[in-house]
């Protein structure tokens, strides 16, 4: 398996990384992979949420991780969004609802290579 970073780049930009931190570092995207480049643009097209969005969302275990979905999933980001939607209205309200949230996800998995 190659091993170039692309990871690396999902992972911390998943954890709030500044993607336009990277002309700072001197860091020239000419020279990135293409996993890398991909996972930078949709960082800054989705942005980095709110540092007082994520203080409020880390007092709600499991809403603390609902960001990172747009970093788990590629290309599928209409059915991130209505996944994220549904766990925000099932565990935002913690005296809300205590049925169980239930989703069927249908047809073949994808892959990242």
């Amino acid at each position: 398996q190659k091993r170039d970073g692309t990871e690396m780049v999902r992972i911390l930009l998943s954890k709030g990384a500044d993607p336009s931190e990277l002309a700072a570092a001197c860091v020239d995207e000419n020279t990135m992979s293409l996993g890398m480049k991909y996972w930078i643009n949709k960082a800054r097209r989705i942005g980095i949420p709110a540092q007082e969005e994520l203080l409020h969302m880390a007092q709600l275990p499991p809403m603390d991780r609902i960001h990172e979905l747009d970093y788990a999933v590629v290309g599928e980001e209409a059915a991130v969004s209505v996944i994220q939607e549904a766990l925000a209205g099932r565990f935002g309200n913690p005296s809300g609802n205590r049925k169980p949230l239930v989703m069927l996800f249908l047809g073949p998995p994808g892959k990242f290579s």
